[in-house]
C-alpha cells in the first residue's frame, strides 16, 4: 500500500523510464501496483505496439488478465498458458472473474492466444521461453518446421515485462544443488532474452518487491547495458546501490509515506514461534483472534496435513476453511480462489491454507499470516498478503521455526533455514516484534536488511560463471539451430535443457475428474512416476479431429511398467517423447479413420478415486 500521490509518481516514472531506456528495473513494495502498471497508464499501448507480460506461475494469470481485459477490452488482451478459459462479468467500470463452475451467462471471455498475436499478451516464463527458443507452443507438438522466428519478431516490437522472476523455483523434493541449477537456468534465460530484445530495439522491464542488486548487475554485465533503476525504498537502499555506478530514479518512501509506515509498524507484530503451524492456527481459531487467516506451508503434503488437523475445529468456530496448492486442477483452484474473493467481499471469516502458489500477484488482504520458515524473499512475498488494502487494524506475521518446519525448508529450498530462523529471531527480539516486511524502513527493523545483504565475492563469482556459460549456451543454440528442422532443434533442446529453459523440467499433464468435469493437473515428472509405480495411471487421453468431428479417445496403459517407461522417456526427452507419441497415435488413428486426422495429447488419465475433491493430489 502506497499513498495515491506516491503510487501515481511511481507509474509516471515507470512510463518515462521504459520510454527512454531499453532495459529498466523497478523495485517497489508489495501491493504498490507494479504488475498492474499498464491498467493505470492506458497510453502504454499507444507508445508500444506490443506488450508481453511474463509471469512465473499460471496461478497469477487469471486475476491480471481479467483486470487488463476489463480496461482494454478482449480484442486487445489475450493469454498464452495452459488454462482452458478465462471469463468475467463487467458491471460499470468493474469486472469480476467468473467461477468456472457457475452456469451463468458470461458477458465476455478472454482469448487463449498461443501464437501471442494480441497487442497485450499475458504468459508464463515456460510458454514465453519455448516460443522464443523453438516455435509457437502448438507447433512444438506437431509441426515439421514451425514459425521459429515469430516470437523473436514479436518480442522486438515493444515492451517485455519480466515479473517476479525470482519465484521460478522447484516446488518440492529438491536438493540444494538442483535448486541452484534452477536459479542459474532462470537468470541465464532472462539475460539471454534481454540481450536479444535490446539488440532488436525492444524494451525490457523487470519488476519485483525483492530484487537483489547483484542479480541485476550480473544481467547488466552479461547483456552489456546498464539498466535504469526505479527504487521505491528507504534511503539506505540508495547508499547500497551507489557502489555499483548505475542510474537510479529514487523515491524515498520514508519521506513520501512516513505516516503510512508508522501506522503499518504500529499495527503489525511479528512473532517467531517454535510450535507447528497447525497448533498456531488452532489457537487463532479457538480464541477467534483474527477474521481472515492465511497459512502458507512449504510443501503440498504439509499443507494438506495442516488442513486436515484444523478444518473441523475452525469450522466449528465459524470460519470457512479452504485449501489451495499447485497439485490441484485448474477448475478446482480457480473455484477456490473465486470463493475466496466472495468471502473477502462479504467480509466473512476464513482460513486459507496454501503453498507457494499465493506468494505473489494474488490480491489477498489477510489479518494474520502463519508461515513455515522460508528464504527471506519468499517470506516478504507472503507477508505482502497482510494489511494489503488497509493498514488500520491489528495484524500479525507468525513464522513457525519448529524442528519439522526447518527440516522441510532446508529440503525444499536448499537453504540454511536454521540460520534464517536465528536472524529473524534476533531481528524480532531487537525490534520488540515491530518488524517491517514491506517498506525497507526503518533500516534497523526491516527484513530487507537481511534480504539485501551483499553476496560474498566467491558466491557472486560462482553465480556469474555459471550464468555466463548457460546464457551463452542459449544464444549459441539460437544461432546454430537456424535453418535446422524443428525436429532437430527440439532434439538439441531436450539434450541440453531437458525441455525447459527456466525450470528443472517440463510438467506432466494429468487428466482428472473434478465435480463431473474433465480437467488437468500439471506435476513434476518425479511425482507422475510415483503415481505410475502405484498403478494409478489408467490411459493416455487424446483429442482427435477427423472428418470435421472432434472426439476424445483413450489409449489404455495396460501395465504400470508401460506408463512408467513413457514417463522416464518424457523426463529425459520431454518434447521429443511428446512428438513421437503423437506421430505414433496419428498413424494408428489414420488407419482406423481411413483419412487424415489431427490429434492433441491431453494427458495421462488418473484412476478413479486418486484425485480428491477437496485435497486434490495431496
Amino acid at each position: 500500500m502506497l499513498p495515491p500521490s506516491l503510487r501515481s509518481e511511481l507509474q509516471n516514472r515507470m512510463f518515462d523510464t521504459i520510454e527512454r531506456n531499453l532495459f529498466s528495473v523497478v523495485m517497489a513494495p508489495t501491493g504498490s501496483g507494479k504488475s498492474r502498471f499498464a491498467i493505470y497508464r492506458h497510453k502504454i499501448l499507444n507508445t508500444f505496439s506490443k506488450v508481453l507480460h511474463v509471469l512465473p506461475m499460471r496461478s497469477l494469470i487469471e486475476d491480471l488478465v481479467v483486470d487488463l481485459a476489463c480496461t482494454y477490452g478482449t480484442e486487445v488482451v489475450g493469454y498464452q498458458a495452459s488454462i482452458p478459459s478465462i471469463s468475467f462479468i463487467k458491471e460499470g467500470d468493474t469486472c469480476e472473474y467468473v467461477d468456472p463452475l457457475n452456469n451463468i451467462k458470461v458477458s465476455q471471455s478472454v482469448d487463449h492466444d498461443p501464437f501471442m498475436l494480441h497487442p497485450y499478451i499475458v504468459t508464463t516464463y515456460d510458454s514465453y521461453s519455448l516460443s522464443m527458443l523453438l516455435a509457437p507452443i502448438p507447433e512444438i507438438s506437431y509441426a515439421r518446421y514451425g514459425h521459429t522466428d515469430l516470437a523473436i519478431a514479436l518480442v522486438g516490437q515493444g515492451l517485455n515485462m519480466f515479473d517476479e522472476i525470482h519465484l521460478l523455483a522447484p516446488d518440492v523434493e529438491r536438493s540444494s544443488v538442483e535448486f541452484k541449477s534452477d536459479e542459474v537456468k532462470a537468470w541465464s534465460f532472462v539475460a539471454a532474452a534481454t540481450r536479444i530484445i535490446t539488440e532488436l530495439e525492444g524494451r525490457v522491464l523487470y519488476s519485483s518487491a525483492t530484487v537483489k542488486p547483484e542479480h541485476l548487475l550480473l544481467v547488466a554485465k552479461l547483456v552489456g547495458i546498464k539498466p535504469s533503476l526505479i527504487f521505491v525504498a528507504s534511503n539506505w537502499i540508495l547508499e547500497r546501490l551507489r557502489q555499483y555506478d548505475v542510474p537510479v530514479e529514487f523515491l524515498d518512501v520514508e519521506d513520501e509515506a512516513s505516516d503510512i509506515i508508522e501506522t503499518y509498524l504500529s499495527n503489525l507484530s511479528t512473532l517467531i514461534d517454535a510450535r507447528e503451524p497447525y497448533e498456531i492456527v488452532s489457537e487463532v481459531c479457538c480464541r477467534e483472534l483474527f477474521p481472515r487467516v492465511l497459512v502458507v506451508l512449504n510443501s503440498v503434503s504439509r499443507a494438506a496435513e495442516v488442513y486436515d488437523r484444523i478444518v473441523a475445529l475452525c469450522r466449528d468456530k465459524g470460519y470457512e476453511v479452504l485449501l489451495v496448492h499447485g497439485r490441484m486442477s485448474h477448475l478446482h483452484r480457480s473455484s477456490i480462489m473465486a470463493k475466496l474473493r466472495s468471502l473477502a467481499k462479504e467480509r466473512s471469516r476464513f482460513v486459507l491454507v496454501a503453498t507457494q502458489v499465493i506468494e505473489a500477484g494474488i490480491d489477498l488482504d489477510a489479518d494474520v499470516l502463519i508461515s513455515d520458515i522460508a528464504p527471506i524473499d519468499s517470506l516478504v512475498q507472503r507477508a505482502g498478503r497482510v494489511l494489503r488494502h488497509s493498514i488500520d487494524r491489528k495484524s500479525e506475521v507468525i513464522v513457525s521455526v519448529s524442528r519439522k518446519a526447518i527440516e522441510i525448508c532446508k529440503r525444499i529450498y536448499g537453504a540454511s533455514c536454521t540460520t534464517i530462523a536465528e536472524m529473524l529471531k534476533n531481528l524480532t527480539d531487537k525490534c520488540s516484534g515491530k518488524v517491517d516486511w514491506r517498506y525497507t524502513a526503518p533500516r534497523k527493523c526491516s527484513v530487507y536488511k537481511l534480504l539485501l545483504r551483499s553476496m560474498s565475492p566467491k558466491e557472486y563469482g560462482h553465480l556469474e560463471k555459471a550464468v555466463y556459460h548457460t546464457m551463452n549456451g542459449f544464444l549459441e543454440f539460437m544461432l546454430t539451430s537456424i535453418g535446422k528442422s524443428l525436429n532437430e532443434r527440439i532434439r538439441l533442446f531436450d539434450e541440453i535443457y531437458k525441455g525447459s529453459a527456466v525450470r528443472d523440467s517440463l510438467r506432466i499433464p494429468l487428466l482428472v475428474r473434478w465435480r463431473n468435469r474433465d480437467d488437468i493437473v500439471e506435476v513434476p515428472p518425479w511425482y507422475a512416476k510415483k503415481l505410475a509405480s502405484k498403478g494409478y495411471l489408467k490411459s493416455i487421453v487424446i483429442n482427435v479431429i477427423a472428418a470435421n468431428r472432434e472426439l476424445k479417445k483413450r489409449v489404455s496403459l495396460e501395465h504400470p511398467a508401460y506408463a512408467f517407461r513413457i514417463l522416464e522417456e518424457f523426463e529425459k526427452n520431454p518434447l521429443q517423447t511428446t512428438r513421437k507419441l503423437m506421430k505414433k497415435l496419428t498413424k494408428a488413428l489414420m488407419w482406423q479413420s481411413a483419412g487424415e486426422v489431427n490429434i492433441r495429447v491431453e494427458g495421462f488419465e488418473l484412476a478413479e478415486g486418486v484425485y480428491d475433491e477437496v485435497r486434490g493430489l495431496a
